[in-house]
């Protein structure tokens, strides 16, 4: 028998002291926290640019509908309520399949735009400018409990973990000419 073969076919012999039964498990309870943390995180932040990105899609097919509004015929005040009209189905129906919790009660009904209602879940806003420019915004109030699948923790000392960006309103702007 070759020299190789038989070293290599001897079990390999037991040092006192140097057992490393259980150090995989405790190497895996110190990385598990933080890989959760980061699952976690990635899975809320994912959640808030998905629901920025529907804003923001929204506020740009609410803008092309508006654009099929005909002006002739009406006053500047009775246009602008057509086009905030226009503007509010649109929206609305861009953004039904959102949960309720996020809609949080609303409807098409109940949404209109250029109200002045800051805690109103979702907000429109459509204007007009000198040169012939139709700006539609659209907000959405995201809040701590708007999603019981990613909840926030409030922490005494750091404020609600993890924080939602922009204060918890996510805007999206949309222009076009018409």
């Amino acid at each position: 028998m070759p020299f190789v073969e038989w070293v290599l076919s001897r079990p390999p012999e037991r040092v006192p002291g140097k057992r490393q039964g259980g150090a995989a498990l405790i190497e895996f309870a110190f990385v598990l926290p933080m890989l959760l943390i980061l699952l976690i995180g990635m899975s809320y932040y994912g959640y808030v640019f998905m629901l920025q990105s529907a804003v923001t899609n929204a506020a740009q097919q609410a803008a092309n509908a508006a654009t099929s509004t005909n002006p002739v015929g009406l006053s500047q005040s009775d246009y602008d309520a057509l086009i905030g009209d226009t503007v509010a189905s649109s929206l609305f129906s861009s953004l039904d399949w959102l949960p309720d919790s996020i809609l949080d009660g609303t409807s098409r009904d109940s949404l209109v735009c250029n109200a002045d209602d800051g805690d109103a879940p979702i907000g429109c806003g459509a204007t007009v400018s000198g040169d012939g420019i139709l700006r539609v915004t659209v907000t959405m109030n995201v809040t701590a409990n708007s999603s019981p699948l990613l909840p926030q923790i409030n922490l005494p000392p750091f404020g609600p973990i993890p924080p939602v960006p922009g204060g918890g309103v996510l805007t999206g702007t949309a222009e076009v000419s018409l």
